[in-house]
């Protein structure tokens, strides 16, 4: 409702943003309502910077792997590498890609993980001026021929729409959702 006493109503989530930001170690006052809560409560938190591990790995119990990257960051094709290992070594035959309210990031991060499906082929071609910049995928295809599904919602932008649009126009994942960003 507040921050640091600031009405919120009428804000943009990024002008929020902005005001909760700040310098590290230094306390903001977040005025807060929810259902169980009989009016705003003021909650003092301390500024930090957040460490969100961009690649998540589920496997569950029906030997499906469910491999949801947040961000594509410095450290996603690292991650998404280890959760990969991880999938051939349990032999799962079907992966669902959540990319679900990924904003996106780098792009060669997600030309990287285009080229676990991919090997040599343009992921994506930019067009500056005259110029056609084409982007191809490297690495070795080691997800070729595991059924594949991607999510998608409205928050999914940029390097993850251009990653799920290669893996479908390349045939080898299902787009399942909502019209991206």
């Amino acid at each position: 409702i507040t921050v640091d006493g600031t009405e919120t109503d009428g804000m943009t989530v990024g002008e929020g943003v902005n005001l909760i930001r700040g310098e590290e170690g230094t306390d903001v006052v977040l005025g807060i309502f929810r259902d169980d809560f009989e009016e705003v409560t003021d909650i003092t938190i301390t500024r930090q910077e957040i460490q969100i591990d961009s690649v998540r790995l589920e496997i569950r119990d029906d030997n499906i792997a469910v491999i949801s990257v947040y961000i594509f960051n410095e450290e996603t094709t690292g991650l998404f590498q280890e959760a990969i290992d991880e999938i051939l070594e349990n032999n799962v035959q079907n992966i669902v890609l959540d990319l679900r309210n990924n904003p996106g990031g780098l792009l060669t991060e997600a030309i990287n993980l285009a080229g676990f499906w991919i090997d040599g082929s343009p992921v994506v071609k930019q067009r500056v001026g005259d110029e056609i910049k084409v982007y191809s995928a490297a690495g070795i295809a080691r997800l070729e021929g595991i059924q594949t599904v991607v999510l998608v919602n409205q928050g999914s932008a940029s390097a993850s729409e251009i990653l799920a649009g290669a893996l479908q126009d390349y045939d080898v994942a299902t787009i399942v959702g909502e019209q991206t960003f």
